[in-house]
């Protein structure tokens, strides 16, 4: 069974590691970075209206199909956009940039999904750090993969291995939900018709429980304001990336390259450091540290605003999420009931995580017009403070 999850991990991670930075590279070449602020704002209402669909499914849909189903979905989106892109349409590509982030959204959705069924609390501290591993080390590879694959198959084509990936991922989860019989019953319960509600009122089913728990409280304050913070830090990485290599193909090849590399650190984290951290420091202080990191990354960018310190700083951010801070979110949620688990994430990360990315699109949008770069890290290194004060916060309710 965990061999099985963590392979699931690894088959999505590996694919999307692959086909996303073809698909920024594809949108960066084609319109620039100077449309990134307002794809923020649209990207924050696209996935607020995902989040009120996931939430009709969570009411109506069975689990085990819904997260067996996603990933045979989004597979097939893929293929189509793949298609899409033969006919050279130039409102395409930002859509193609926005099916991203929506894909990475339903993928944690049914990887973390299916893990947090089949553990209780004490066995997620315990597992969550290997299934963490199994996502990195597929991150990794995929990354590391990109640059040859590209040279081979052309950024458009990588794609389709995206696609493939997915529908490994499908076979790969019906598979686990069909041998855990026991938690197979559990997500396949269906809410009684007459018990069943709108999404409106599972949203704010959502909010009256998160209003409720201080843990909650704090932690949807950290998310909105995380989603600030990395968007402030992913904008002006990709504008500096993007003006090193203007072509597709040699900027996937950068970024898959990059991102490879950074997991692949995590990775090593996650299997060597991350469950001694767990154990010794509590995974809510890992979060802290996350924020500690924004802080004096952002901090260091105002002193000195350079291509190589933004390389530096975001390696950093991607390595310790991933490898450390990512994992001990989920398993926070692990505190949680399982009844309410799913709608208090997809509430949390669909509404104050979205309010964040558009509020990072507003910010940088007025920003471009009256900052200068090195006062719009110096504003970031402010927001990481306050962050930072929310994880505290946080954390102490955990415990």
């Amino acid at each position: 069974m965990v061999s099985l999850m963590v392979g699931m991990m690894f088959i999505a991670s590996a694919s999307s590691s692959i086909g996303t930075p073809a698909a920024d590279a594809l949108f960066f070449t084609r319109f620039g970075v100077r449309f990134l602020p307002y794809m923020y704002l649209i990207l924050g209402l696209v996935t607020i209206a995902l989040a009120m669909l996931i939430t009709i499914m969570l009411g109506t849909v069975p689990r085990h199909r819904l997260y067996a189903g996603i990933p045979l979905v989004v597979g097939s989106v893929l293929l189509l956009s793949r298609f899409i892109l033969t006919l050279d349409l130039n409102a395409f590509y930002p859509i193609l940039w926005l099916e991203v982030s929506a894909t990475w959204t339903l993928q944690g959705l049914f990887t973390w999904g299916i893990a947090g069924a089949i553990c209780d609390a004490r066995q997620a501290k315990r597992l969550f750090p290997l299934f963490g591993a199994g996502n990195i080390l597929g991150l990794a590879a995929g990354g590391l993969l990109t640059s040859p694959l590209v040279r081979l198959l052309g950024a458009e084509n990588l794609l389709l291995i995206w696609a493939g990936g997915f529908f490994a991922a499908f076979l790969v989860g019906r598979l686990l939900l069909g041998r855990s019989t026991v938690v197979a019953r559990q997500l396949g319960k269906r809410q009684p018709a007459g018990q069943r509600v709108g999404p409106v009122a599972e949203i704010r089913r959502g909010y009256n429980y998160v209003r409720q728990s201080e843990l909650l409280r704090w932690l949807s304050l950290a998310a909105l304001f995380f989603a600030v913070l990395y968007f402030s830090l992913t904008f002006p990485f990709s504008e500096a990336a993007t003006a090193r290599f203007s072509d597709a193909d040699d900027l996937s090849g950068f970024l898959g390259v990059f991102q490879g590399t950074a997991t692949g650190v995590a990775f090593l984290a996650s299997l060597f450091i991350a469950n001694r951290l767990y154990a010794r420091l509590g995974i809510t202080n890992m979060v802290l540290a996350y924020t500690g990191l924004y802080f004096w990354g952002f901090f260091a960018l105002s002193v000195l605003p350079t291509f190589y310190t933004l390389v530096g700083f975001r390696f950093l951010q991607l390595f310790w999420y991933q490898g450390i801070a990512g994992t001990a979110y989920q398993a926070i949620y692990n505190a949680i009931p399982s009844d309410r688990r799913d709608q208090t994430r997809t509430f949390i990360d669909g509404i104050p995580g979205q309010m964040g990315i558009m509020l990072a699109g507003v910010y940088l949008l007025l920003s471009q017009q009256i900052l200068t770069s090195h006062q719009i890290f110096i504003g970031a290194t402010f927001v990481a403070a306050l962050t930072m004060y929310f994880a505290l916060r946080a954390s102490r309710a955990y415990r």
